[in-house]
């Protein structure tokens, strides 16, 4: 039996249950009015027609089941792996703000629930892409609400949530299967070994770790929203192209035979300097000449070379810049990062138009870029991690669903000149061409607090998508070997992620260089570095092989012990206490963690 005939066989069967009786509060929201109805859920549906939508603002949906009570017995658990107990009088999560959709949005439109009452997977249908989730404790009663945002586009196609029952006993790993299953069998989604005859370069990619080295920015938050030829501020230079081969020159030397290096700031005017505009090289690092020289050497040792680039944001100091390629928002203004606090070093950032990136930058410069012998997992910035607003301007007017088409576009094209596709976030509209995500979640909660509704997170997004995406779990996990706390480094474990390890990741005025940082600032940050990529490199490989496996279970064997397992039967187990734990014939160290292999004829 192979794996995707293994993976119709559900450990915990979903089961029959009799939901013709079963009812969902509907409030509708306009301004400040809010007006609730009770609606039948059919077969554990609710569906609304696009005409209900036309005269609304927001929706949310609380099917009665999914209500719980302070002190029952279950959880919830969200998309990036959020999971609650009913422990709290009071507290609020949200996944959208007052209907207005945000970063925080959930990257799948599903989350489970487990009550006294029942256990169930929560799937949000036909308006996904303007779909977010809050849960609520008021009073010690808790509501998880799917939510749906009319403000900007109104639906054109029935839409709704649909609850599907498990057993009883079914946990987060069951509801994370059932979804998986369903994105495998709509073809939404490939595994890594699928995709191996079309793609080689993802062989090289699941065997190795990803370097992304910052080589230099101008000051971010930027004063200079406005930039020009004549205001622009000077790009800070932290690595140089020669500097660069050192470091890749010190870790062959110390034995690192595979590896990816992505570039950062390599670019006119550095990180997040002048996009769209790329060319020529920053010549403060070395210029075109440099910048060819690293790749060869590089590629020479064995190495793969990617170059982060950004079709999204768009600055004005770009010799290419062109208001007419911008997105207008419904009122005909072009929209850009005007009031926010994430204004980069280029300044204000307009958002491209995703349709006159990619007839404009895209496959000219992802060509350019291949030209230079780069090869592997090519970043392009945002793609995975931003549900990309409407364009309304009439010269190319684009709805939702049609700019992120354009995202599974620019993500498909490289793959064809570089091998692979790597971006920002995990949002799976794009499940179908991204190759890996940067990370799935913030930082991680792994003790509950009492002002929060979070427990702690579980590989909840993992459990789908773990052997068809590669990813990194946190944000911490990007430089986990700088820092203190073990806990990162068995985090990268639990949750089967690949290492990116970021050099000089000093975003917003960040100070402590060598405190929690790699850096290649002097003699000995440099030699401090070169050990610790090795050493997380050399231990990735002992689990690399993982990457090409489902990932099927995940608990806690004892408070502080994670267990995780996978299709070929492996498992790893990561013991965060300060004791040894004992496990079959093996005792699991004291902030460590080992891998178990149940196959015939292998060994621990």
């Amino acid at each position: 039996m192979n794996m995707r005939e293994l993976s119709v066989v559900v450990l915990l069967l979903s089961v029959a249950v009799d939901m013709r009786a079963e009812e969902a509060v509907a409030i509708w929201h306009t301004g400040d009015t809010a007006v609730t109805n009770r609606v039948q859920m059919t077969d554990g549906r609710v569906v609304f027609a696009p005409e209900d939508a036309q005269s609304v603002e927001w929706l949310e949906v609380i099917p009665d089941r999914a209500r719980a009570h302070k002190g029952e017995d279950g959880f919830f658990v969200l998309p990036r792996g959020e999971m609650g107990t009913y422990r709290c009088e009071s507290g609020e999560l949200l996944a959208s703000n007052g209907g207005i959709v945000t970063l925080t949005d959930p990257p799948m439109p599903i989350y489970g629930m487990k009550t006294p009452r029942g256990t169930f997977l929560a799937q949000a249908f036909g308006w996904e892409l303007w779909h977010g989730i809050e849960v609520r404790a008021i009073g010690g009663e808790y509501t998880v609400a799917n939510v749906f945002d009319f403000r900007v586009e109104k639906p054109d196609c029935p839409f709704g949530v649909y609850l599907t029952a498990l057993s009883p006993d079914a946990g987060y790993p069951q509801m994370a299967k059932l979804y998986r299953d369903r994105q495998f069998a709509k073809g939404a989604v490939r595994t890594i070994r699928e995709r191996l005859a079309s793609q080689p370069v993802l062989a090289e990619a699941v065997t190795s770790i990803t370097v992304r080295i910052r080589q230099g920015w101008k000051p971010a938050p930027s004063t200079v929203l406005e930039q020009n030829v004549f205001n622009e501020p000077e790009v800070t230079v932290a690595v140089t192209f020669d500097r660069a081969r050192e470091l890749v020159r010190a870790l062959h030397a110390a034995g690192m035979r595979r590896g990816e290096f992505c570039l950062v700031g390599w670019n006119k005017g550095g990180h997040d300097g002048a996009y769209p505009q790329v060319w020529p090289v920053e010549p403060k690092l070395g210029g075109i000449d440099g910048l060819r020289a690293f790749i060869a050497e590089s590629r020479s040792l064995g190495f793969n070379v990617t170059l982060h680039n950004n079709f999204q944001d768009c600055y004005t100091v770009a010799d290419c810049f062109d208001e007419a390629d911008m997105a207008r928002d419904r009122f005909g203004e072009v929209q850009s990062n005007e009031g926010s606090r994430w204004v980069w070093s280029g300044g204000k950032s307009y958002l491209g138009c995703p349709q006159r990136m990619w007839e404009r930058f895209v496959v000219k410069q992802m060509n350019e870029i291949a030209a230079l012998g780069c090869r592997g997992l090519h970043y392009c910035d945002v793609l995975s991690n931003y549900r990309h607003d409407p364009c309304f301007d009439p010269r190319h007017p684009l709805t939702r669903k049609q700019a992120i088409r354009y995202y599974d576009k620019m993500l498909a094209e490289m793959r064809r000149t570089v091998g692979g596709s790597y971006s920002e976030g995990p949002h799976d509209f794009v499940a179908g061409t991204l190759d890996a995500c940067l990370k799935v979640a913030g930082n991680p909660v792994t003790v509950p607090k009492a002002d929060s509704l979070v427990d702690r997170h579980v590989p909840f997004w993992q459990l789908v998508y773990h052997g068809s995406i590669l990813s990194t779990p946190f944000g911490e996990s990007m430089e986990y070997p700088a820092s203190a706390d073990s806990g990162a480094r068995l985090r990268m474990v639990e949750f089967g992620g690949r290492p990116t390890l970021y050099i000089h990741r000093a975003f917003f005025g960040r100070t402590d260089l060598g405190h929690g940082m790699l850096t290649l600032t002097d003699d000995a940050d440099f030699a401090e570095t070169v050990r610790a990529i090795v050493n997380v490199s050399a231990e990735y490989e002992t689990r690399s092989a993982l990457q090409f496996e489902l990932m099927v279970d995940h608990c806690l064997l004892a408070p502080g012990v994670a267990l995780t397992a996978y299709g070929n039967g492996v498992r790893t187990v990561v013991n965060y206490t300060d004791e040894p734990f004992p496990f079959e014939d093996e005792m699991v160290p004291a902030h460590d963690w080992r891998l178990f292999d149940s196959r015939e004829g292998a060994g621990h």
